[in-house]
């Protein structure tokens, strides 16, 4: 019983300091330094999942969203007239919803602006919103869709907006919008289906077919009549998005405009903004379209396991302390032996079956709880002291 309850003392006890540890975190006028500034700040040890799954073609699914690269349009005067003609000839070949992930600013040449807004409220195409009011959109539809992300700035895009309720109006995300699916959590983890930057260039022969990326078509591939029967084939039925994969064609590996860090990314720190924004609303509409959602476990329920798990934790090393000479040798192996296991339990296992818990944390707290296990007692014994010298 007095082991027990030393044990449950300790466990309260480096609970307690986790918590302070976290909270001055999050306060920055707590912080010594901007930790935000560190290259380790965004690492996350369940992007190894992403690592692992690529280029494993039994996890394919098949994709109903294609892409058009609107960066292939020269940004000149005449790019919302161009832009047009292009939604016009994606009407004619029956997709399923179109969605445009470009923000209209200022108005230009009143015959184009039009034009545009015509084709957009026709087909009631869904526009991009920002509920941050960064950006404005003049052609704003009645079909709008949220494309702002929840991670901070230069952060991994790892989570995506389902909705978010701006006074009495609650906007859909852009994904939510193109699949009129409307989850019940307002924030969900992403599940990404895509690899790497998420997309290939379907009419380019030379261009090796990754089958777990998006499809995409170069917007300037419409002008080649040539083209007509292949990109039918493709649009009808599917969901399109047009938007900016880069300036020129799609490949152009240096344009960064509109691109984000993503978990796909075979770099697990210092990564480089790979994926379009486009295509990350595409993953979200695949995930949405397939039902194949991440639960997260956080809070209450994160707490109770990890509790659980520190105090078996805890038990071992105070146990060993207490036996054995070689207790750091012991506990060292113990803890590299079970983070292994750990992080391909939570990383390979537990995303597969579609649950989310973080494990970089836990890993770190069972690190720090076996030297925690000597300070406290230590603490415990100076305190036993101080009572016995009280009784004399």
């Amino acid at each position: 019983m007095k082991k027990l309850k030393t044990l449950l003392i300790i466990l309260i006890a480096f609970k307690a300091v986790v918590f302070c540890v976290g909270y001055a975190y999050e306060k920055k006028y707590f912080q010594l330094f901007n930790i935000n500034e560190l290259a380790t700040e965004d690492i996350q040890l369940n992007d190894i999942y992403y690592n692992i799954n690529n280029g494993d073609t039994a996890v394919e699914i098949k994709k109903d969203i294609v892409l058009i690269n609107t960066g292939s349009i020269a940004k000149d005067g005449d790019f919302r007239r161009k832009l047009f003609s292009l939604i016009e000839q994606v009407v004619e070949y029956k997709p399923k919803r179109i969605g445009v992930d470009i923000f209209f600013e200022n108005a230009k040449d009143s015959f184009s602006d039009s034009l545009l807004k015509e084709t957009i409220l026709n087909n009631d195409i869904v526009t991009a919103f920002d509920f941050q009011q960064k950006h404005i959109n003049i052609f704003e539809n009645k079909s709008k869709g949220l494309v702002n992300f929840p991670s901070k700035l230069n952060e991994t895009i790892r989570q995506y907006y389902n909705y978010v309720t701006i006074g009495n109006d609650t906007i859909p995300s852009f994904a939510a919008a193109l699949t009129n699916i409307h989850p019940k959590n307002s924030i969900d983890y992403l599940n990404y289906c895509s690899e790497y930057n998420g997309y290939y260039n379907f009419l380019d022969d030379e261009t090796e077919i990754n089958p777990n990326n998006f499809p995409a078509i170069e917007a300037s591939a419409f002008l080649d009549d040539a083209n007509s029967i292949k990109i039918s084939e493709l649009l009808k039925g599917k969901i399109v998005i047009l938007g900016h994969l880069g300036t020129n064609n799609m490949n152009n590996s240096f344009d960064v405009e509109d691109k984000f860090k993503v978990p796909t990314d075979s770099m697990l720190f210092n990564r480089l903004p790979i994926m379009p924004g486009a295509v990350i609303h595409a993953n979200a509409a695949q995930m949405l379209l397939k039902n194949d959602l991440i639960r997260i476990i956080d809070g209450w329920q994160f707490e109770i396991i990890s509790a659980l798990i520190l105090f078996i934790y805890l038990y071992l090393f105070y146990t060993i302390k207490q036996k054995s000479k070689y207790k750091k040798l012991i506990n060292v192996v113990i803890i590299l032996l079970t983070t292994f296991v750990f992080i391909l339990i939570s990383c390979v296992y537990m995303m597969n079956i579609g649950i989310f818990i973080a494990v970089g944390g836990l890993c770190a707290q069972i690190a720090l709880i076996e030297g925690f296990v000597e300070i406290e007692e230590e603490f415990l014994n100076i305190i036993g002291k101080y009572k016995k010298d009280e009784n004399k």
